[in-house]
Parts: C-alpha cells; structure tokens; sequence
C-alpha cells in the first residue's frame, strides 16, 4: 500500500514537472513568435524609410505593431518569471541573457517611436532606419536565445 502511495505521489509529481516544461516550452515558442513579428514590422520600417517619399500613417501603424508585440514580450516574461521555474546553470545565463535583449527592444522601440514623434520625418529618415535595423536585429537575437532556451 506504502509503494502504491509513493508511486502516485512520484508520478503526480512528474506529471507537474512535464506540464511546467510543457508550458515553459508553450511560452517560450510565444516568445520566439512576437520576436519573429517584431523583427518583420522593423524590416518592413526600413524599408519603407529606404524611399523618399514615405507614408508617416503606414510607418506609425507599423511603429504600433512593434510597440504591441514587445509589450507582449515583457508580459511572457513576467509569467515566466512569476511561474518560478528551476533551470540549470546554462539556462539560467540564457534567461538573464533573453531577459536583457527584452528590455533592449523595449528601449529601442521607445526611442524610435521618440523620434518619429517629435522629428521632421526626411530629416531624421536615416536615423529612424538605423534604429529600425537595430530593432530587428535585436529581435532576431532575441528569437535565437529563446531557441537556446
């Protein structure tokens, strides 16, 4: 009766463990699909930045979408965090890592939304498609760690 008991008690424990992983897994390929979206948007601002006459209402939509989804981001983050899941060494270095290049995107996004707002937009043009670029390489990065993960 005793053995009976530890073998549920250790398969119920189990179970937990995989359905944590399973979630963990479920929120990291979330992760690595708002990165992958982010990534598009600032590719999307690049190009467009790349013409002379750009559509400020197309590039402010798309300013938008990336702003959603790194909010998005931030939020898978958190649960994570909040779900208070043990990793190994390596994968807590990839975590702070991934963590990190989160708050980068969240940091760019905002300057680039700064300088479409306050800024003459053919003045700034290059500028506003470097950080574009920035943008979507972070995401990029962003979607390899999660991978590591």
């Amino acid at each position: 009766m005793k053995a009976i008991a530890l073998f549920v008690a250790g398969s119920l424990l189990t179970a937990s463990a995989w359905a944590n992983n399973l979630n963990m897994s479920t929120t990291l390929s979330d992760i690595s699909m708002h990165a992958q979206k982010v990534q598009r948007s600032a590719e999307e601002m690049s190009a467009l930045l790349k013409s002379k006459a750009v559509d400020r209402t197309v590039l402010e939509q798309r300013m938008e979408a990336v702003h959603q989804d790194v909010s998005r981001l931030k939020d898978l983050v958190a649960t994570i965090e909040a779900s208070g899941l043990e990793l190994t060494p390596s994968q807590q270095l990839n975590w702070q890592k991934l963590k990190t290049k989160v708050e980068l995107l969240q940091v760019f996004a905002n300057n680039k939304k700064e300088l479409l707002e306050r800024g003459d937009l053919q003045k700034s043009r290059s500028l506003l498609r470097a950080h574009a670029d920035g943008i979507a390489k972070r995401a990029a990065l962003l979607q390899q760690t999660a991978a590591k993960l």
